[in-house]
């Protein structure tokens, strides 16, 4: 059974990272999966979560290893009251 966290992560980042036309459909959708192994890289700054994905993850080589931020605002209804404290909004 896969994490909501997962599904939710994986719908997020294949919004943001639809409009990247240097992103082949195929390679983005498997390497944005619900499994955690795709979302190990990640980092919580003052404007959001920073995923970072490896290189040929989501694209081709050429591109580097994309990152998508997923704002704040749209990651606070996900986090516990824990996870809101953290980030500074109790």
């Amino acid at each position: 059974n896969t994490a909501s966290y997962l599904i939710w992560l994986s719908q997020q980042c294949r919004h943001l990272l639809q409009s990247n036309q240097y992103i082949d459909k195929e390679t983005m959708l498997a390497g944005t999966t619900p499994d955690l192994a795709n979302f190990r890289n990640w980092n919580l700054t003052p404007k959001g979560l920073l995923i970072s994905f490896v290189d040929g993850q989501v694209g081709p080589h050429a591109i580097g290893q994309p990152t998508v931020l997923i704002p704040l605002a749209a990651l606070l209804p996900q986090l516990s009251s824990q996870g809101r404290q953290l980030v500074g909004h109790s």
